[in-house]
């Protein structure tokens, strides 16, 4: 019902009733045999009536009007049926203590009269001692529902309290799982790391192997060219001995003899074939001696080579060995900082639910008088908050000391990441001056393409392919 629709509005109230309808009245006068239609309602011992239009506002809106034309107690009366004043079915309502008389009720029925005095008889067992003892059965109830109450309440924060260390335990174990599951990952990778790096050994430790092969064989090519030379130094001095005694028969023949000029003149073809032949030889002994360089200079790139290969190979089992060192540190200070993460979330969340109690409790306490005063809350007010504020803060530096490992880690490999492109430039700048150190002799062999021929066949040993360190890693 809205404001205003009714100017009794506010002295109607919605509530039960145990029967109401239309009854005829007789009037309290005194010989009257005037009945009158009124509209009566049986409510909790009392019985009330209303003019006859009050029925339909009872219907419509099933408010009960406050303001009745008549209010009954039936309390203690004696309900009875009856037949007179030319009415067949009568109610009379008995009780001494009315002042205007006994009442005189009418219905048009048989049920109906019946249903009346059954439902007025009901109402008529409300009396003030029926009343008292009923108060008190009830206070005895309220005080029995109130211990209730309170061991309920009591229970239900007991279980409350378990609730929260059950939540807590569970936060825990998740936490720990998480963790776990952290470790074993850092573990894998760990593992392979430690993998590619024995991979990484094994080729280094493979290619040094190859490399020692290598200069085996240049130290065996080396050994046959000096071979080659000796001989052909051998060769040479025995043609220039050989030339001398030509010379020596031919000038002895010329003495002797003017008369051999055919003879001489195919001893200087010989002399001029020994001499062609003097001249190859030389060209082959030239030939030898820049190969010997080269294979010398082959050689000792190899062998600085080999020396980079071992230092870097050094390196990797330093490093190696520190990550096998930093991977027993980093479990051990992460389980420590796990621990101590664990203890400063629980000791935060409870200094935090003791500063929510805290501010509850104060917007609680709103009555003056009655707990805190206005001046004392003003000031526990800001501390509860500066307080709030600094546990808000040590959550917040908790949370950044929790992601400083991994910007250790970051900042570590960041290192190792410029130390290894430092080592990888040095490499590649040693083998672009190997390179034009080869590239001359290079142009050698391409002035003098036969002697290169000659020398090749003469050696045996194939060219090596020179390998640079970058590639090897």
């Amino acid at each position: 019902m809205k404001m205003g629709e009714h100017s009794d509005c506010a002295f109607c109230i919605l509530t039960r009733v145990q029967h109401s309808g239309l009854l005829l009245k007789k009037s309290f006068a005194l010989h009257s045999t005037k009945w009158s239609k009124r509209f009566f309602i049986v409510k909790e011992g009392f019985l009330l009536y209303y003019p006859e239009s009050e029925k339909k506002t009872f219907v419509k809106r099933g408010y009960l009007n406050i303001h009745p034309k008549g209010v009954i107690p039936l309390g203690g009366c004696v309900i009875e049926p009856a037949a007179d004043l030319g009415q067949d079915y009568m109610i009379w309502i008995k009780n001494d203590d009315f002042i205007n008389g006994n009442l005189s009720l009418a219905v048009e029925n048989k049920y109906d009269q019946d249903k009346w005095v059954e439902v007025l008889r009901e109402a008529a067992r409300i009396t003030w001692d029926n009343t008292r003892m009923g108060e008190s059965i009830i206070r005895d109830l309220e005080t029995q529902g109130l211990q209730l109450n309170k061991e309920k309440q009591s229970y239900v924060e007991k279980l409350h309290v378990e609730t929260i260390a059950l939540r807590d335990e569970i936060d825990k174990n998740l936490e720990l799982e998480r963790l776990n599951a952290a470790l074993d990952e850092e573990k894998k990778r760990l593992e392979n790391m430690i993998k590619e790096f024995q991979k990484e050994h094994v080729n280094m430790k493979t290619e040094y192997e190859e490399t020692i092969t290598a200069m085996k064989m240049v130290q065996q090519d080396k050994k046959a060219l000096e071979d080659t030379t000796e001989m052909l130094m051998e060769n040479l001095s025995d043609l220039e001995k050989e030339k001398k005694k030509i010379l020596g028969n031919l000038k002895e023949s010329e003495k002797k003899n003017t008369h051999l000029s055919q003879a001489t003149q195919s001893l200087k073809q010989e002399l001029q074939e020994i001499e062609e032949d003097t001249k190859f030889l030389l060209a082959e002994k030239n030939e030898i001696e820049r190969r010997l360089k080269e294979n010398e200079v082959r050689a000792q790139v190899l062998e600085e080579e080999k020396e980079l290969i071992c230092q870097h190979s050094s390196e990797l089992l330093s490093s190696l060995n520190d990550l096998v060192a930093q991977r027993g540190l980093a479990e051990a200070d992460l389980r420590l900082e796990v621990s101590a993460r664990l203890e400063a979330e629980r000791q935060l969340q409870s200094a935090h639910t003791s500063v929510q109690n805290l501010e509850g409790a104060l917007a609680l306490v709103d009555v003056p008088g009655d707990g805190i005063s206005d001046s004392l809350r003003s000031k526990i007010l800001p501390d509860v908050k500066k307080l709030r504020k600094f546990f808000e803060q040590i959550a917040e530096e908790a949370k950044i000391d929790a992601n400083m490992p991994v910007i250790m880690k970051n900042s570590v490999y960041a290192k190792k990441a410029i130390a290894k492109r430092a080592i990888a430039q040095q490499i590649e700048q040693s083998r672009m001056e190997k390179a034009k150190t080869l590239g001359g002799l290079q142009n050698l062999d391409a002035e003098s393409p036969l002697v290169e021929n000659e020398s090749t066949s003469t050696s045996g040993a194939p060219n090596l392919p020179l390998v640079s360190e970058e590639e090897r890693l």
